[in-house]
C-alpha cells in the first residue's frame, strides 16, 4: 500500500443520494485503518458537509493528485471512462460499486449488495454480491425485530432523494385506496427539501398523512414502521 485509498463518488445533488450515503459507510470504515480522500464532483456542498461531519477529508474530483492511491473505490454512473481508466493505472485494487452488473473491464472487485445476488464474479471479475455486503450503516441491521402478523398501524414511504417519476406520489393513491376497506394506517413520508414534488406532499398532509424533509437519521422511522 503506497498511499491512501481514494473514493471517486457521484455527490451532485442530480445524482441523488444514495452513493454518497454508502461510500461514506464504507469509507467511514476503511478510514479507521488508512488515510482517505473524497473526491466529489463540484457543486456537491450537501455531499461536503455530510461527509465532513463523518470526519472524511473530501475535496473536488481534480484535485485529488496523481497517487499512487493504496487503492480506489469508484461509485458514479456517469463518469468518463478516460477518468476510471485514469484512477485505475493509479490505484490498486479498484473496486466498483456496482448497480448493473456492469463493470469496467480495469475493476478488481465488483460490489453489489442487491438482495436477489449471489455469486463471486461478475463478468470474470471478483464480486461480493448480495445483501451480505449491502454498504448500510450497522446500526440498520440492529434494529430490532418486529412483529409482523399485527395489524398495520404505521407506513414509512419515502423513495429517495430525486423520485424524479413521483413514485412517493402513486403509492400514496394506492393507500388512499385501502381508506374503502376502513384500513386507515397513519403514514410519515419522508422527501427532499428541493424535490420539485414536494409542494403537492405538502397539499397531502393532514391528520392521517405527516410530511417530513431532509430527516437526517432514518433508522428511528424504521424501526416505527410497519411497512
Amino acid at each position: 500500500m503506497t498511499g491512501p485509498w481514494l473514493f471517486r463518488v457521484a455527490s451532485h445533488p442530480s445524482q441523488g443520494g444514495g452513493h454518497v450515503t454508502r461510500s461514506g459507510v464504507l469509507a467511514g470504515a476503511l478510514a479507521r485503518s488508512v488515510p482517505v480522500l473524497m473526491a466529489l464532483d463540484p457543486d456537491s456542498d450537501d455531499a461536503r458537509e455530510k461527509l465532513g461531519k463523518a470526519g472524511l477529508t473530501c475535496v473536488t474530483a481534480g484535485h485529488e493528485g496523481s497517487g499512487p492511491w493504496g487503492g480506489a473505490v469508484v461509485d458514479g454512473y456517469n463518469f468518463q471512462r478516460a477518468e476510471v481508466m485514469k484512477i485505475a493505472r493509479h490505484a490498486s485494487p479498484m473496486v466498483w460499486i456496482d448497480d448493473f452488473l456492469n463493470p469496467p473491464d480495469c475493476a478488481d472487485m465488483v460490489v453489489n449488495g442487491a438482495c436477489h445476488l449471489s455469486g463471486d464474479e461478475v463478468n470474470t471479475v471478483p464480486a461480493l454480491l448480495g445483501p451480505r455486503y449491502a454498504l448500510i450503516n450497522p446500526r440498520y441491521a440492529m434494529l430490532p425485530k418486529r412483529d409482523r402478523t399485527t395489524p398495520v398501524r404505521r407506513v414509512l414511504v419515502t423513495f429517495g432523494l430525486l423520485d424524479p417519476d413521483n413514485v412517493t406520489g402513486l403509492v400514496l393513491d394506492a393507500l388512499d385506496l385501502l381508506a374503502e376497506e376502513d384500513i386507515i394506517p397513519t403514514i410519515v413520508v419522508v422527501s427532499a427539501g428541493n424535490s420539485p414534488h414536494l409542494p403537492s406532499l405538502h397539499e397531502r398532509a393532514g391528520d392521517r398523512i405527516t410530511i417530513l424533509v431532509d430527516v437526517p437519521d432514518m433508522a428511528p422511522l424504521l424501526a416505527e414502521a410497519d411497512i
